[in-house]
């Protein structure tokens, strides 16, 4: 009967999740990465591998999203959608994992706080990886809690696969890959001589990583941009508020009262769990199979030999042309002025990163073969008073991702708010813990007021999360632009939104190329400013052309954009000064201007003449 209860509020909080993201899924424009990630996805298979290599991001993610949208389409709630499918299998796995650690009951209230917190809503109305991120670490958190518990071959072998896939979606799976092996190797005295299958099985995820490991190296080592993004009282601060259900909440008053209160559940729960530990834990250590070392070495000495192999072949003279020939089919992928900043940097170091691939391999096989000469002595747990606490797995798996993220964004910048949200379930584990630990009446009156600052939360949550309006900024091009007429961007990335919307544009010019810009023109100018750079040339253009209107639209509030646009868009339309004569330097050849600022078209037409074609992307 408990059960078949459990079952029933279960299905009732999956309904009102699903609503909750359903709601409004295509009320709000795509962004820049979603737009980019539908693009990336709707390409042949063979491709997004290869456009996956001058990405920032494995491409697991975009060959299920490619076989989404073969099914389901290309608008906006069919690109969105995958992500709620994604977060509502996460909601189910979330009630299996915390049901293993405490109760039905501490489950439910788990998934409750879930299905109501705003960033995860946010997070399953966005067409991008971090939902199914968020389903494979919570599986492969089940995975690592049931091998704890009892550690049975299929255990390890499942584990194995979901934390594989976890770390061929996105990167930041390697955060909590890392924090599970902490919690192993130094969280117990006892769990640091676990059973040698464990380690086994590490061995085996990083040699089935292997075929991505060069490529990966290769994003890391070109992919750089300055650390914008530090620990900071205010990152602190804004990421708190994110994992709360009050996210929202406009009022100073209510968010002091959520803030008091959450501060107050959060330390409780912490304390609370030290208390309780692994007590099933039963991984008594063994020597490992001989065939299964074999497999093992056998892998590492293929995948080292492979990557050497490719070091040495990998010529750029010969393959360069072919990779160049894929990423520049359709016009919207590359720019001839933006090949090598964007794409040779990253093809010039293939060839080091299969080097240092091969080295990584080389330290794996070494590794492995220490480990199947170790033997394990037999340690019973249940016997050893210092097996580890909720306490240590929870601290390790919220601290650990933190630190190893600040750590990286020395080199790129990983803290971002959107992939902590991998935080976010254990978070409410520990909060819903706290709750059943009250008696009934307060943790009655603390849960309804955390649903009453949720449902206050919502009313300000379009405005909380919005996104730059690139819907809009499209659709009054639609209606204003005349033949001849060139848009123009200040960035590269604004014209993967603008194509998804329907309207080709113009790449970026730097202040130095817009005379020659101008030269060719024969219409007005648009210009679209997105973000504060370099390459604006808003403010030098009123002395060549005459402003004739302006137009602002919403910008994003994420806090995680890299450049902040003052909250709004901005469109602004020039034309021709009457009689007017501006100085422009002679143009020495037709080919060379055009190299300056014309993107390479596969149909051939001009760059100076803008088309017009439909919302649906579609190949050239």
């Amino acid at each position: 009967m408990h059960r078949n209860y459990s079952l029933i509020v279960l299905s009732l909080l999956l309904l009102l999740a699903a609503e909750l993201r359903i709601y409004h899924l295509d009320y709000k424009s795509l962004s820049i990465d979603e737009t980019i990630g539908a693009y990336y996805a709707k390409e042949p298979v063979p491709r997004i591998f290869i456009m996956t290599i001058n990405d920032v991001h494995p491409p697991l993610f975009y060959l299920v999203h490619h076989a989404w949208i073969q099914v389901f389409g290309e608008t906006e709630s069919a690109l969105r959608s995958i992500s709620i499918l994604f977060a509502l299998v996460s909601l189910i796995v979330l009630y299996k994992v915390t049901q293993r650690l405490f109760s039905s009951s501490v489950a439910l209230f788990s998934v409750l706080l879930l299905a109501i917190s705003p960033w995860h809503i946010w997070v399953s109305q966005n067409a991008r990886s971090n939902s199914m991120l968020l389903f494979l670490v919570l599986l492969s958190t089940y995975c690592f809690i049931r091998l704890l518990q009892t550690p049975s071959q299929r255990w390890f072998i499942f584990y194995g696969i979901v934390t594989l896939a976890a770390l061929l979606t996105h990167y930041f799976a390697f955060m909590i890959w890392t924090s599970q092996i902490i919690f192993v190797a130094a969280t117990s005295a006892a769990l640091r001589k676990s059973e040698a299958r464990w380690w086994q099985t590490q061995f085996a995820i990083g040699l089935g990583y292997s075929i991505w490991l060069p490529f990966m190296i290769s994003q890391f080592l070109t992919k750089t941009r300055p650390m914008y993004k530090t620990f900071s009282i205010r990152f602190i601060e804004t990421l708190f508020n994110y994992l709360n259900p009050y996210a929202a909440v406009a009022s100073t008053t209510l968010f002091v009262i959520g803030v008091v209160m959450m501060i107050g559940l959060t330390g409780y729960g912490f304390y609370r769990t030290r208390r309780l530990h692994f007590n099933n834990a039963v991984m008594k250590p063994k020597d490992i199979a001989q065939n299964g070392n074999s497999y093992l070495a056998l892998g590492f000495i293929l995948v080292f030999f492979a990557n050497i192999f490719m070091a040495f072949y990998f010529d750029l003279s010969r393959t360069l042309p072919i990779l160049l020939h894929h990423l520049l089919i359709n016009a919207p992928t590359i720019y001839a002025s933006s090949v090598k900043p964007y794409h040779l940097e990253q093809l010039h170091s293939l060839r080091t990163s299969f080097l240092l691939a091969a080295f990584l391999n080389a330290i794996g096989l070494i590794g492995q073969h220490i480990l199947s000469r170790r033997r394990f002595a037999r340690i019973d747990l249940s016997a050893d008073a210092r097996q580890p606490s909720y306490f240590h797995f929870f601290t390790v798996i919220m601290i650990a991702p933190l630190l190893l993220a600040g750590l990286f964004s020395l080199k790129s910048p990983y803290l971002l708010l959107r992939n902590m949200v991998i935080l976010l379930p254990f978070y409410t584990m520990i909060l819903a813990f706290a709750l059943m630990q009250l008696k009934v009446i307060p943790r009655m009156v603390i849960a309804s007021s955390i649903c009453l600052l949720a449902m206050i939360s919502y009313a300000h949550f379009e405005r909380w999360y919005c996104k730059d309006d690139w819907r809009s900024v499209a659709q009054t091009l639609k209606n204003n632009l005349g033949s001849n007429e060139v848009v123009l961007l200040d960035h590269l990335f604004a014209k993967k939104p603008l194509y998804y919307y329907g309207i080709e544009s113009h790449r970026p010019l730097r202040r130095s190329e817009l005379p020659e810009f101008l030269h060719e023109l024969k219409g007005d100018l648009w210009i679209l400013r997105s973000y504060q750079n370099d390459w604006c040339v808003v403010d030098s253009i009123q002395k060549y052309l005459m402003p004739d209107g302006e137009w602002s639209f919403q910008g994003s509030t994420n806090p995680d954009d890299l450049f902040p646009i003052e909250g709004h868009l901005k469109l602004y339309h020039f034309r021709f000064k009457t009689n007017a004569s501006f100085p422009i330097p002679s143009v020495v050849s037709s080919s060379q201007a055009q190299s300056f600022y014309s993107p390479t078209h596969s149909d051939g037409n001009s760059a100076a003449a803008v088309r017009i074609i439909t919302p649906k992307i579609k190949r050239n």
